[in-house]
C-alpha cells in the first residue's frame, strides 16, 4: 500500500509539472469528468495502453482523489466538527473517483462550476458527517 500510495504522489507531481495543457483540461466540470474517466479506464485496464497525455491527466485525477482523501481523513482525526463531507478512511482512489464520475456524469446541468465545487458538492452527498461519530 506505501509502495502504490508513492506511485500515485509522483504521478500527481509528474501531472502538475507537465504542459499546460493538464491545467486548461481540468478548469471545469466537463474537464474535470473527461480526466477522470480517463482515469478510471487507467485502473481498470491498465495504464499500458494510455498516451502520455492520457497518463498526465490520469495521474491527475487520481492525484486529486488520493489528496483529498488524506486530506479529509486526517480533519476527521482532529476532532473538527465542521467538516461538509467524512471520507471513509477505507474508500479507495478507484471509489472517489466513482463517486466523483457519477455525480458529473447525472448532474450535467452543474458542469460549468469550478472542479472545487463540484468535488464538494459529490462528496457531501456522497459522504456526509455523522453528529459526534467518529470515522
Amino acid at each position: 500500500m506505501k509502495k502504490l500510495c508513492v506511485v500515485f504522489i509522483v504521478m500527481f507531481v509528474l501531472a502538475m509539472a507537465g504542459n499546460a495543457n493538464a491545467e486548461v483540461a481540468t478548469s471545469d466540470g466537463k474537464g474535470l469528468l473527461t480526466v477522470c474517466n480517463v482515469a478510471l479506464k487507467s485502473i481498470t485496464d491498465g495504464m499500458d495502453n494510455l498516451s502520455d497525455l492520457e497518463l498526465m491527466n490520469s495521474s491527475f485525477c487520481i492525484g486529486l482523489a488520493v489528496g483529498i482523501k488524506v486530506s479529509n481523513v486526517m480533519e476527521q482525526a482532529s476532532a473538527d466538527d465542521n467538516l461538509q463531507y467524512c471520507i471513509p478512511s477505507s474508500a479507495s482512489p478507484e471509489q472517489l473517483i466513482r463517486v466523483l464520475v457519477k455525480y458529473l456524469e447525472n448532474h450535467p446541468e452543474n458542469l460549468h462550476e469550478t472542479p472545487a465545487v463540484l468535488i464538494s458538492v459529490a462528496f457531501i452527498k456522497a459522504f456526509p458527517c455523522k453528529k459526534g461519530a467518529k470515522k
